[in-house]
């Protein structure tokens, strides 16, 4: 149960920090004084979105911190020890806001993310707002509390995934028929590209092969100018490297004999003009075949425009058309196997909705046993809030020709008659006001019977009644405060007299500033408040005396 918060320029607060108890705790204050204040801190703590009057004006962030035992917490141990959170008795929550809107969450001293905080926060706290009233009337809110009651936590988790595999399967049949009734023409497209690249040899090797060949021979007659200047310059003229490397020769043999050490000359020459000659012999060879390859140029030239325009076609570089290729080589084999991955298709939808049919239909039982039982309790504790004679009865109703869904095929809907003799009808066509918030305290009592949430936190759940229904409300939120811890905002002096406990939320005007406090009240402290929420702005003898009998018979 939550033990201590402490409040720091949040909204309003400047710093405030408080002890809380076992039992029912009761937060009044005048109209205005902010009572749900402290309900806000513990929902920002917790997980709510901030807005722009988080932090308080003229603050740099807003700071908030609370205290949990939990020593008789199993879960939330088990749950803290899982994510290394340093779990012993306690568990610390912390939340800072910046006043840029910047926020930081830590539990147990360590930084988490937000949905982390949530996570804990809906283990250890539930919030009741007047909203909560109005989400009565919601079918899914209602299907909610009925399957919460009926512990149907397991099979709904079970169901779900079983519709999200009978929707995937489902969905693969769907198109696997559109595909089908497309098949063909696709087919023939398909067949026609593999076709316009058979014979071609798309592997990079020979693509880059083609590339340097067409370039060869678009240089074709510079290769041949330049290379018929070179053979003429090697051999072909009077003054040829290789006339003038064999006079060279010539003049060195004939004085090589006055001269040992010209031999080594001589024979360096006599290699040259040798390699000269197979250069220049090779060369015209080269030539001759670079005339007789003018002709191929043309074909070249056609086989790279052929792979280009494959290439633009297909939206693929040149090097990406072999594995192009094979893709499409893979979908028209596919595509020429789908009557078989239809028919598995429609065989796994068949299995997977004969699943979800039997599970969908052994939950609706055990909602539709839980249901009366559900129902009763309600209604029986409607009986002590003033509604006697009154009844809800939850309707549920199997649907197995309709969608499915991932919650099971049931309608289910919360019927009430307020007076005795009128038929049950829907929640959001006959309860007023008093009376819905009335019913959700009834819901909240049964609800919390199968909960392990230590705190329960009620904002104004006693609006819209007065007089001895607001004295019911009161007994039964102290009752409930007798299993778990209790806070309750009220402005009803009967509901305030039945708390355990009791604390008081004043504004103060200053210049400049308007702020808010909270204070635990002492007993004389709650006969002049109860005092004052009975009477109003003056406080008589009278209405003290009354205020001191109303708390004698809550706490004799």
């Amino acid at each position: 149960m939550l033990t201590h918060i402490a409040i720091k320029d949040f909204a309003i607060i400047e710093h405030t920090e408080l002890e809380l108890e076992a039992g029912m705790t009761a937060l009044t204050g005048e109209t205005g004084a902010g009572k749900s204040i402290l309900l806000d801190a513990l929902g920002l703590l917790l997980g709510d979105r901030a807005n722009s009057n988080t932090v308080r004006q003229g603050a740099k962030k807003a700071d908030i911190t609370a205290q949990f035992t939990i020593e008789n917490l199993p879960d939330v141990l088990n749950w803290l020890e899982e994510n290394d959170y340093d779990a012993d008795g306690d568990c610390v929550i912390r939340r800072v806001v910046s006043s840029e809107g910047k926020s930081r969450s830590y539990i147990n001293g360590h930084p988490v993310p937000l949905q982390t905080t949530r996570l804990l926060g809906a283990k250890l706290v539930e919030i009741h707002g007047q909203h909560e009233h109005q989400s009565l009337t919601q079918r899914a809110t209602q299907q909610n509390l009925l399957d919460q009651y009926a512990n149907n936590t397991l099979v709904i988790t079970e169901l779900e995934a079983l519709f999200k595999r009978w929707k995937a399967a489902h969905e693969q049949h769907v198109a696997l028929q559109t595909t089908l009734k497309e098949r063909d023409q696709r087919i023939e497209t398909l067949r026609y590209q593999v076709q316009e690249m058979e014979g071609l040899d798309l592997t990079d090797e020979a693509i880059q092969s083609l590339e340097r060949e067409h370039t060869r021979l678009a240089n074709l007659e510079k290769l041949l100018a330049q290379g018929q200047a070179a053979s003429t310059l090697l051999y072909e003229s009077d003054h040829s490297a290789h006339s003038l490397l064999a006079r060279a020769e010539h003049c060195i043999q004939d004085i090589s004999q006055l001269d040992d050490q010209l031999a080594p000359i001589q024979e360096l020459v006599a290699s040259a003009l040798v390699h000269t000659q197979e250069a220049a012999n090779t060369l015209t060879d080269y030539l001759s075949q670079a005339d007789m390859d003018a002709g191929t140029f043309v074909h070249v030239e056609q086989q790279l425009r052929i792979l280009h325009d494959l290439a633009n076609k297909h939206k693929v570089p040149l090097e990406m058309l072999d594995q192009k290729r094979a893709e499409l080589t893979a979908e028209l084999d596919k595509l020429n196997a789908i009557e078989q991955d239809i028919n598995s298709a429609m065989a796994a939808v068949t299995s997977l909705t004969r699943d979800y049919l039997a599970l969908a239909k052994n939950l609706s039982i055990t909602r539709t046993e839980a249901a009366k039982r559900f129902g009763k309790e309600i209604t029986d504790i409607m009986q002590t809030l003033n509604m006697t004679g009154g009844q809800l009865v939850v309707s549920v109703t199997h649907h197995p020709d309709k969608p499915f869904t991932s919650t099971g095929l049931d309608q289910i809907e919360l019927l009430v008659s307020a007076n005795p003799g009128q038929s049950p009808m829907p929640l959001s066509k006959v309860a007023s006001g008093g009376e819905l918030s009335r019913i959700s305290l009834a819901i909240q009592m049964v609800a919390h019977r199968y909960s392990s949430v230590p705190t329960l936190i009620f904002d104004e759940v006693d609006a819209g009644i007065g007089g001895a229904t607001a004295a019911s409300v009161g007994k039964l939120l102290r009752t409930l405060g007798a299993s778990c811890q209790v806070l309750c905002v009220t402005h009803l002096p009967q509901v305030a007299a039945q708390s355990h406990h009791h604390i008081k939320v004043d504004k103060t005007v200053k210049p400049g500033a308007t702020q808010t406090g909270l204070e635990t009240l002492t007993e004389q402290k709650r006969i002049e408040e109860i005092a004052r929420m009975l009477g109003g702005e003056e406080i008589t003898q009278q209405t003290r005396s009354h205020a001191a009998e109303m708390l004698a018979k809550t706490n004799p």
